[in-house]
């Protein structure tokens, strides 16, 4: 089942069965959106080819393991956290892995002294590093994926994309409630949105800090304050 559309007027949620196609309407009192964060997929030219994965959903995984199964080498574009352990992962199996970063530096958001040392790691298990490349398009050729960035290129057998994520908040644009420039849904300090009766957690909110800062919350914390605030409603999940 999904969730195609909110009246906030009537509260009501239309809801259709992706088996059947079949829409129901569904009353509610008090609304929780969950509806987490996709992978980014940059427009570039040849991104939907299908050596290409993103990874964040159990069937991601899935795909991603049989890929990797029948595959010799594999390029991460990102060298963040996410890079970082599959890169760990892929090379165990025994895969040529190639981490193709835009920053000069693996892990961006360290310092450069811890940063280094990462990068002397990574090096010292045979990960090779193009730091401070963008990549500009793929192409599929006989050969294998042919992966063009800043100064050059190379061909592989698969891609994963670890570059980050956006909030999945087309529901919340659709129900016209508040967000951020980057398309979060804003809520307060009770995880309530721009209607008071719809909360929003997880990775498709935005919070305002103490200073009037805005920040993306962990799923840690947005558990802890869901289980806080909500916890005497009864909830339905769809």
């Amino acid at each position: 089942h999904e969730v195609t559309a909110i009246d906030r007027l009537n509260k009501t949620i239309c809801v259709t069965n992706l088996l059947t196609l079949e829409d129901r309407v569904e009353s509610y009192d008090a609304l929780v959106l969950a509806t987490g964060a996709r992978a980014i997929r940059p427009p570039l030219v040849g991104i939907d080819s299908p050596n290409i994965y993103s990874l964040r959903t159990i069937p991601d995984s899935h795909k991603l393991k049989a890929a990797a199964a029948k595959a010799r080498s594999a390029v991460i574009i990102g060298g963040g956290f996410i890079g970082l352990e599959m890169a760990e992962n892929l090379a165990h199996l025994g895969l040529e892995v190639t981490i193709i970063e835009m920053s000069t530096q693996v892990m961006p958001p360290l310092d450069e002294d811890m940063a280094s040392y990462v990068k002397v790691c990574l090096e010292e298990n045979n990960i090779q590093l193009q730091l401070g490349q963008a990549v500009e398009s793929f192409k599929q050729t006989e050969s294998g994926l042919e992966v063009h960035y800043s100064n050059g290129h190379m061909t592989t057998d698969m891609v994963l994309l670890a570059i980050g994520v956006l909030p999945e908040s087309s529901l919340a644009k659709q129900a016209q409630l508040q967000l951020s420039e980057r398309g979060a849904i804003q809520v307060n300090a009770q995880m309530q949105t721009s209607d008071t009766s719809i909360w929003a957690v997880g990775d498709v909110v935005e919070v305002l800090t103490s200073d009037s800062a805005t920040i993306f919350i962990t799923i840690s914390i947005a558990c802890k304050q869901t289980g806080t605030h909500l916890c005497q409603c009864n909830f339905t999940s769809l």
